[in-house]
């Protein structure tokens, strides 16, 4: 129990001058200064989601924001659609998957993962 930390004596309030600087003039920086303002810090966030409601209809909700030359812009979609584009989506999703699936897999047939062990009579 030694180790546990000291109490400290609780210190009475002191009251300080607290001096306000009041600013005539404030600083301006121009739009040119701001590290924002170059080529080199760009993004762009986006989202998008899609259910089927209770209704049977597609809810579809899409928000973008993107910042491009200091400035950012936000969008923010929402609608309904009929429940044939939901399940038209979802199938061409699959199929880009499957696609990428497959092209990274084909990059491994390349290289020949197990190569065939030789015995003495393939030698002769």
């Amino acid at each position: 129990m030694k180790n546990l930390p000291a109490k400290t004596n609780r210190s009475q309030l002191t009251s300080t001058d607290m001096q306000v600087e009041r600013i005539d003039q404030p600083v301006s920086v121009s739009p040119t200064v701001s590290p924002f303002t170059g080529p080199f810090f760009n993004f762009t966030y986006s989202r998008q989601e899609m259910r089927i409601s209770a209704d049977g209809k597609t809810h579809i909700k899409q928000k973008k924001v993107q910042l491009e030359n200091g400035r950012i812009e936000s969008e923010a979609f929402e609608g309904y659609a009929p429940a044939a584009v939901f399940e038209q989506t979802m199938k061409d999703t699959q199929r880009q998957f499957a696609d990428q699936a497959n092209w990274f897999l084909k990059q491994f047939s390349l290289f020949p993962l197990f190569t065939r062990i030789r015995s003495d009579d393939d030698l002769k």
